[in-house]
């Protein structure tokens, strides 16, 4: 996930407005998060995010 956060950073705007539905500065901040406040990441919430939030994200870029 801090790697899809770190890839989504570098998008261009151009690109980030054509997939307006998925939430970029979501993506961005749990990169942050991960990375930099690690003792802040809770488990379960992150679990979720991994099994149900990243495949909703390629579906979405997918399409």
């Amino acid at each position: 996930m801090e790697i899809i956060g770190e890839a989504a950073n570098l998008l261009s705007d151009e690109t980030r407005s054509s997939f307006p539905d998925v939430e970029w500065r979501d993506i961005t901040n749990l990169r942050i998060l991960l990375a930099h406040h690690y003792f802040r990441v809770d488990e379960e919430q992150t679990w979720v995010i991994a099994s149900v939030s990243v495949p909703d994200l390629a579906s979405k870029l997918q399409s």
